[in-house]
């Protein structure tokens, strides 16, 4: 994948533990993971921080257990 953003979370961890354990060189990492030099980089540096997918949650963790734990049930009484 190219362009923007265009890598997974799970992708961008890897690469960056991979260069953070000295198991491979920045360039390198950027070519095998297809993720912009300038942003593992920047990463690196602190100078940016990854951004969350999607839309903020309108409910906290415990209500959206709850939530889940209705639907369920009910889903299989159907």
């Amino acid at each position: 994948m190219s362009g923007k953003g265009k890598w997974t979370n799970e992708a961008f961890e890897e690469t960056m533990d991979a260069i953070e354990g000295g198991n491979t060189t920045l360039r390198r990492a950027s070519r095998l993971w297809n993720i912009p030099l300038n942003s593992l980089f920047n990463h690196l540096n602190g100078k940016t921080r990854m951004k969350k997918v999607g839309v903020e949650g309108i409910l906290i963790v415990e209500e959206d257990v709850v939530v889940v734990c209705w639907i369920l049930p009910m889903q299989k009484a159907s």
